[in-house]
């Protein structure tokens, strides 16, 4: 897991408005999550735990949990789910269990995050590159 702790600055992204759609997420926090370009962190603890920081101009979330236990977390948009998430190599899997369900993608190449957020049938991909730090 330490391999993939650091700090992440925003590239690029594709569809992820139409996957937003999907989710339920009104159109006026779309746009405005849309137009954001977050830095993402992630951290080990020392307890096992893993954090998840999404850090904007709109807005900070973070999410504390640990591999392949169920934890609650409230959503950019307020909905509270279930998630899971598990390592399968060099990919983080996030299971939401909301309405409609959700599965986040983090994969890991050299300094490359290519997150693919998938409700559906609707697939985004968002790209970040690690920060030199």
């Amino acid at each position: 897991m330490a391999e993939f702790a650091g700090e992440y600055t925003f590239v690029s992204s594709e569809n992820f408005d139409e996957f937003l759609k999907a989710l339920g997420v009104n159109f006026l926090l779309r746009k405005t999550v849309g137009a954001l370009k977050p830095t993402f962190i992630i951290k080990a603890e020392e307890d096992g735990s893993i954090v998840f920081k999404s850090v904007s101009t709109f807005k900070t979330t973070e999410t504390k949990f640990k591999f392949d236990e169920e934890f609650e977390e409230k959503r950019m948009d307020g909905v509270t789910c279930k998630s899971v998430v598990s390592q399968d190599g060099n990919k983080l899997i996030q299971k939401q269990q909301s309405d409609p369900p959700a599965e986040i993608t983090r994969e890991f190449n050299g300094d490359e995050m290519k997150i693919t957020c998938k409700c559906g049938e609707v697939v985004a991909t968002r790209i970040y590159k690690k920060a030199n730090k």
